[in-house]
């Protein structure tokens, strides 16, 4: 029997991933680097905005400074993201149905997330998300990106339920091995920016095209 139910945020719960390729255009941009690397930043999301960046400028920098220009461009980067690309963030479709729907049958909700606690509170309290968690973990939470377990792992203990009574949901292909890792059954949502064919080969418990589905094919009890 399902008691908890973790999601991850972006691609999840709000659509961030062109606000995020926006705000790395501009910061590479300003820093004298063209972004061109677009793809290969989406298959590294859930992994901290962080990897991002240097996903980013290692794949579109050659110089010899790429290290300092990181640095520079992350600075940049936290500055833009989220107020400066406010205009592309939205609620996925069928969001709020699902919670509403989880709530209902007596779920624990819980948000586990890659951004830090700024960029966590904008989403939940702009987007009217927030009401709805019971807890919520950030960056500054967990230390350890995914794939590493410690942030799921954290939550089974902080909620006081066992593994086999969580479900976690996320979109991308790490949120699968995360789950995996942590010992916890996992729904891949198709709502994030990555090829399906990324989510279909890690083989997650439910592949699901949106909330709507996922109450409706997940056995709860």
């Amino acid at each position: 029997m399902i008691q908890a139910v973790i999601f991850d945020v972006g691609g999840t719960l709000v659509k961030t991933d062109s606000a995020i390729l926006e705000a790395l255009r501009l910061a590479l941009l300003e820093n004298g680097v063209v972004f061109t690397n677009q793809m290969d930043v989406v298959n590294v999301f859930g992994q901290g905005q962080m990897k991002n960046v240097r996903c980013a400028v290692e794949g579109s920098y050659q110089g010899v400074d790429i290290n300092e220009k990181v640095e520079k461009c992350f600075a940049l980067f936290q500055k833009l993201f989220p107020s400066y690309v406010m205009d592309r963030f939205e609620v996925i479709e069928h969001v709020f149905y699902g919670l509403d729907e989880l709530k209902k049958k007596g779920m624990k909700l819980v948000v586990l997330t890659g951004f830090d606690r700024r960029e966590t509170t904008f989403f939940l309290e702009r987007m009217g998300l927030a009401r709805y968690f019971d807890l919520v973990l950030c960056a500054e939470d967990i230390v350890m990106h995914r794939p590493n377990p410690r942030g799921l792992l954290l939550v089974v203990e902080q909620m006081a339920v066992k593994k086999e009574e969580v479900l976690y949901v996320g979109d991308a292909w790490v949120d699968i091995q995360f789950a995996r890792n942590a010992g916890v059954k996992v729904a891949c949502v198709k709502t994030g920016a990555q090829d399906n064919a990324l989510l279909e080969q890690e083989k997650p418990d439910y592949l699901v095209e949106n909330f709507k589905e996922l109450v409706e094919k997940v056995n709860f009890y």
